[in-house]
């Protein structure tokens, strides 16, 4: 129960007592200085790993070859691209 009671010093995005307000600055200025590269590392992870399946295995998940590099851009849908937004609203 005593996991459950509120700390503001344990909340997300909040230094904790032990590491100052410099030192969480940093932290936050890495991570968001390596999230494209960590984004375009999990990607490529993703494209080998689907790469590397023979085409029985491609199609035992609803998969060919063609359609790899548009999963990993989110623009696949199940028999066939996925439509185009125009509206970026939609």
């Amino acid at each position: 129960m005593r996991d459950l009671t509120y700390n503001a010093s344990t909340l997300p995005g909040r230094p904790t007592a032990s590491e100052s307000a410099f030192a969480h600055a940093i932290k936050a200025a890495w991570a968001w200085l390596a999230a494209p590269f960590r984004a375009y590392a999990e990607r490529e992870h993703t494209v080998r790993e689907l790469s590397g399946l023979d085409e029985r295995g491609l199609a035992d998940i609803g998969l060919t070859r063609a359609d790899i590099r548009a999963v990993i851009a989110g623009a696949y849908r199940r028999g066939g691209l996925a439509d185009t937004k125009l509206d970026p609203g939609a």
